[in-house]
């Protein structure tokens, strides 16, 4: 047996039906669109190889240069044993949010997040 719906009495708006179909067929383009994007990007990435930067005709129009940042968590994984020598404690200062909804949810409501995403059937 199913459990009941726990959000059959929220607050509900109807909208027109080729409003929200816009917005799915644009979301569904945007998607395909940025998949797209990524192949290409990683085939300009493997043409690069160890160079920095790109030129088309004379002009540089993307960089692909070295960073200060490093892949930690992939260095943790594939080096475990090596890793494990340079972990550290470390003392992280953190907000207690349950505690500050107790005492000023009124304030704390104004920042609440919304999900906007489509329900699937």
């Amino acid at each position: 047996m199913p459990l009941p719906d726990k959000y059959a009495n929220e607050p509900t708006v109807e909208l027109p039906e080729d409003k929200v179909a816009a917005w799915r067929a644009a979301d569904d383009a945007a998607k395909r669109w940025k998949e797209h994007a990524e192949k290409l990007k990683a085939e300009l990435i493997a043409m690069i190889g160890d160079a920095h930067a790109v030129i088309v005709d004379d002009q540089k129009v993307v960089t692909y240069r070295p960073s200060q940042k490093f892949a930690e968590s992939r260095l943790l994984k594939e080096y475990p044993e090596l890793t494990r020598h340079f972990l550290r404690e470390q003392t992280t200062l953190v907000f207690d949010l349950e505690s500050f909804l107790k005492r000023h949810g009124e304030i704390a409501e104004q920042y609440r997040v919304r999900q906007f995403r489509w329900v699937e059937e």
